[in-house]
């Protein structure tokens, strides 16, 4: 897509923490990602589609492939966001509820909600 990609990752003592930024899936992500042994991830999930592209705007991660993402990397917190913005790029915020409800083993799923504290616990790395 011709977009350059800058990862944001952020460390606290052991914990690792990626904000993606706008993004889509780019060879060697993967790779990337798991070199840096990530507890918790941001990652956009309002997808992308023709209509999208027609009007100039490129998308991000479907939250399909932001869970795929997190599962192969082995990071075990996926905060999804990047969606009620706008009308026209968006995605069902339920989805996310539903990703969480099936997420696979080992993989927590959140949506993002302004006015919430979120507290990342040993247990949870």
């Amino acid at each position: 897509m011709g977009r350059v990609q800058r990862a944001r990752f952020f460390r606290f003592g052991k914990l690792a923490i990626y904000h993606s930024g706008d993004i889509v899936s780019y060879k060697g992500l993967q790779e990337q990602l798991a070199r840096h042994q990530i507890q918790l991830a941001l990652l956009p999930v309002n997808g992308r589609d023709e209509l999208r592209r027609s009007k100039g705007i490129p998308g991000n991660f479907t939250l399909e492939e932001a869970v795929d993402l997190c599962r192969c990397t082995g990071i075990p917190v996926l905060i999804a966001h990047h969606f009620g913005m706008f009308a026209f790029n968006t995605v069902n915020p339920e989805l996310i509820d539903q990703a969480a409800e099936t997420a696979a083993p080992g993989l927590r799923v959140l949506r993002a909600q302004t006015g919430i504290g979120y507290v990342l616990e040993e247990s949870d790395t």
